[in-house]
């Protein structure tokens, strides 16, 4: 992002690894306990396929996607247990970003912008409501039927406040959701700790 003066009139944040602490592995050991096939195994076969984007569409079903996992996977995950462990990558929050939100949102209109499922979205709204309290809208991919890094999913946002890309802040820690937005002209920040998010909104004088 280029130097400048002018503060966006519109922050979007990102929700998993940027508020939201994501953490695949105990998903695989419960899987992995469930279906008897080894946790490594599961994890090399894994893939965020097209079903896995479908799915973040709102495209399928909880139920379909578990028959499309346990086909690609070549294991049996009962239904119960696929659910259990498709809700245990969610860990504790991002340290200081409650503070952060806390001392924007006042300053600022704030939103996130996820990509997740339906069965992912029951958990993290209850599991997370405090510090999402700070954000005054969440745009989840599935609600949508569209997802980052599509194009159209950055002008659905931009269209519902009447924003342009040039008045809009975008952080995410997937370079190729970052990449999407620069290419539309948001001012666009790759997340790689709490730290770039400080520093650009310090830069930006909302935060001392």
């Amino acid at each position: 992002m280029n130097d400048r003066t002018e503060k966006p009139k519109l922050v979007i944040f990102d929700l998993g690894n940027v508020v939201i602490r994501i953490d695949w592995q105990p998903m695989f050991d419960i899987w992995s306990k469930a279906s008897g096939v080894p946790a490594k195994d599961l994890q090399l076969r894994f893939q965020f396929d097209e079903n896995y984007e479908g799915f973040e569409r709102g495209q399928l079903t909880a139920r379909d996607y578990h028959a499309c996992v346990c086909r690609l996977l070549g294991a049996v995950i009962p239904y119960p247990k696929f659910l259990e462990g498709w809700n245990a990558i969610f860990q504790d929050t991002v340290q200081g970003i409650g503070e952060l939100l806390t001392q924007l949102k006042d300053k600022v209109r704030v939103v996130a912008f996820t990509n997740s499922n339906e069965v992912h979205h029951q958990v993290w709204r209850k599991k997370y409501e405090d510090v999402l309290t700070h954000f005054h809208h969440i745009f989840i991919s599935s609600e949508m039927g569209l997802r980052k890094p599509d194009a159209e999913s950055f002008k659905h946002i931009l269209s519902h406040f009447a924003m342009e890309p040039r008045e809009t802040l975008f952080f995410d820690d997937l370079l190729p959701n970052v990449d999407a937005a620069r290419r539309l002209g948001i001012h666009a920040v790759l997340v790689e700790s709490l730290e770039s998010v400080r520093s650009t909104l310090t830069r930006l004088w909302f935060l001392d």
